[in-house]
């Protein structure tokens, strides 16, 4: 039987051929070469430590200039922050310096949109965006849906003039209101009783599932087109009152709709266990 025993080739001798070979690594549309000297004669780890860290540094450093150069090409400013707003963490970038970044081309709706969609925003740069950027309606909605979004932030949002904006805010404050993050309790319960007391059928999926309060309840279910869809939401929520589901089980509407039937067959069941022989017999 043929030997198959895995051969690995040494880190040195590795590196050596990709010298022989003129290794180029790109970096933001630009080639940047990196070359290695390897020491003579006895090959150390230490030595060996030292050539490694030395390539990392020299392509860290063309990177940087690289970065530099691409940036200087660009011929409209808004290209160019936005460029830099991507790659604002791995840079580095501090709340205060993102803010300069995003007043200077604070006019941009691509600048705006750009500094909200971060992977986090920066808490002075979220303030920044609300005062001079709320007419975009991108920006706000990427800031609306972005996990790191204050809920002080989100409540200006919650009646921003777009609608998709607002449902954004609903996207994002369902889910949270099941985290428990006790220093933002109180602000997140704002967020949501400001969207509870403007609902609108598109906050439904977000806001019902989440909402334990009776008399909340049964003000958003006033306000909801009973499609079987969302008295759905309302079956599948505890704290739905009977009166809520003797509505669903008594709407002639929904048992017409397909998956209607189904859905006023679980309320019958769901009424009929809470009540036991009083239940209806609709």
């Amino acid at each position: 039987m043929a030997d198959r025993t895995v051969q690995f080739q040494r880190a040195v001798d590795f590196l050596s051929e990709r010298q022989a070979r003129g290794p180029i690594a790109q970096r933001i549309g630009l080639p940047l070469h990196a070359g290695v000297s390897l020491p003579t004669g006895a090959h150390t780890a230490q030595a060996n430590t030292l050539g490694l860290r030395a390539l990392v540094r020299g392509v860290a450093s063309a990177t940087k200039q690289a970065f530099r150069a691409r940036l200087a090409e660009f011929s409209e400013d808004s290209e160019r922050i936005s460029t830099e707003f991507f790659f604002a963490q791995s840079n580095r970038l501090s709340g205060a310096e993102q803010v300069a970044l995003f007043m200077e081309g604070r006019e941009s709706g691509a600048v705006a949109h750009a500094a909200a969609r971060q992977p986090t925003v920066p808490r002075e740069l979220q303030n920044a965006l609300l005062e001079h950027g709320f007419h975009h309606t991108e920006a706000m909605r990427a800031l609306a849906a972005n996990p790191s979004t204050h809920p002080q932030t989100l409540l200006p949002l919650a009646s921003h003039p777009i609608r998709d904006v607002r449902i954004a805010v609903a996207s994002h404050i369902g889910p949270r209101m099941r985290i428990e993050e006790k220093a933002l309790e109180a602000d997140k319960q704002l967020v949501f009783n400001t969207l509870i007391e403007q609902y609108e059928d598109g906050y439904g999926p977000f806001i019902i599932p989440v909402c334990k309060d009776l008399e909340q309840l049964r003000w958003v279910f006033d306000r909801s087109t009973l499609t079987p869809a969302t008295a759905s939401l309302f079956t599948e929520n505890p704290y739905a009152s009977n009166d809520i589901l003797l509505s669903v089980l008594g709407s002639n509407t929904i048992g017409l709709l397909p998956g209607g039937p189904g859905v006023k067959e679980r309320a019958r069941a769901l009424v009929n266990n809470r009540l036991g022989d009083l239940g209806p017999t609709l």
